[in-house]
Formats: C-alpha cells, structure tokens, sequence
C-alpha cells in the first residue's frame, strides 16, 4: 500500500493544463471542467496523476486502465486494485493498494470543533470535549476515521456515521476486519488510513512528491523526453 502527497500551490504554479491533458483521462477533464474553482480542477487533476504514479513507480503496472464510474469516482478498470484519493486546501493524497482502503486529509481548524454536534455519536462528542486539552487534535482524529472508513466500506450514504461510532470502529474490535492509522503532517493537517487488519502500514512512508516529480513521470512515461 502505498500514499503520495503532492502540493497543490505548487502544481499550479508549475504544472501547465496543456500538459495535464495529455496525461489525464478525457472524462476527468469534463468532470474537472464543471467545477468552478481552479484549485478544485487542479486538485482532481493532480490526484489521478499521482494514482497513475502509483501505479507505475510501485506496483510496476505499465499498462494503465483507470476508469471513472457514474459517480465519477475514479477507479482502476479491470484489475484487483484498489485506490482512494483525498485533499484539503493545500494537499493532495493519493492512497493505493491490493485490498480495500479508504483515505481522508483535513486542514486543522478549530473552528470546526463545533460541527461536531451535527455529525457525531453522544459518545464522541463527550470523548472530544473530555478534557480541554487537545479538543482539536481528538476532534480530527474522530472526523478523519469516519471519513476514511466511509471510503472504505464504499458506503452511499453518510447518513451511518453518526450511528456509528468510534468506539465501534475502534482499533481493538475484532468485529471489524480493519485498522487505522492516524497521523499529523506538518502540524497543519490531520490524515488517516482505513484498511484491512492484514495489511501492515505505517503512515510515516508517506511520500511527499515533488512537483519536478511529477513533471519528469509525465515526461519520461509518456512521451519518453526526460527531463
């Protein structure tokens, strides 16, 4: 299993679309196209690159079939792999595997905190406001594991995420056939990764990809100039 991260300011100050469109999926460009804000095209145009990177620099995959559903979900056609994208103001994350797995970023902002009343189990809230220590820290802890289990479970509704708790998709329960793993990047956002008990991660092989990274995979994968 394998997480790329990329930056979004950076991609958008270097990464032309010209270049983007050779690479990228010609319904990723329709589906980006409708979104209003460049950030939010370049987030869903960075998020497929990185998967193919993935897929290439990884898994060893050559031969490249993704595909999006009719929910406009991006996926791997045709072949036993998984993948699950994520990003918030600045980042981009993209997650993929052999097995089931789900991925969410949050930028940290305590604003948020209070959203907790609408979203989250009695049981939760009360853990969250236990102390007046680290509130924020527990609160993206919580909101992050829902948010990547949601994606794992590849539910269509939310609606579950406030019946369900934490402590019913706690690390300890043998009931639920998967783990998380949480982690706190540059003090900043807050990532977890929901995936099997079998599979053993550790977030902290995380890659931070640069944009020159990106710029030389295009090149040297497909059109063979590097740079």
């Amino acid at each position: 299993m394998f997480i790329y991260v990329a930056s979004l300011s950076d991609c958008l100050e270097i990464i032309d679309i010209i270049m983007i469109r050779k690479v990228i999926l010609e319904d990723t460009f329709k589906y980006a196209s409708k979104k209003i804000n460049i950030k939010d095209k370049y987030r869903t145009y960075i998020a497929e690159i990185l998967v193919n990177m993935i897929l290439v620099n990884e898994l060893n995959i050559k031969d490249i079939s993704l595909c999006r559903d009719s929910n406009n979900i991006l996926k791997v056609k045709d072949n036993e792999i998984f993948l699950s994208i994520s990003h918030s103001e600045n980042l981009i994350v993209a997650c993929v595997g052999n097995s089931p797995l789900g991925i969410d970023v949050e930028i940290i902002n305590k604003k948020n905190v209070k959203i907790a009343n609408r979203f989250f189990h009695q049981n939760e809230i009360k853990y969250i406001f236990s102390s007046k220590l680290n509130i924020v820290y527990r609160f993206y802890k919580i909101w992050t594991k829902k948010e990547s289990y949601y994606k794992y479970v590849n539910d269509g509704s939310q609606s579950f995420l406030k019946i369900i708790t934490t402590d019913e998709l706690g690390q300890d329960n043998r009931k639920l056939a998967c783990d998380f793993h949480f982690k706190i990047i540059n003090n900043k956002y807050a990532l977890c990764l929901c995936c099997k008990k079998q599979v053993k991660y550790k977030v902290n092989n995380i890659k931070f990809i640069d944009t020159y990274d990106i710029i030389n995979f295009i090149y040297e994968k497909y059109f063979s100039l590097p740079l």
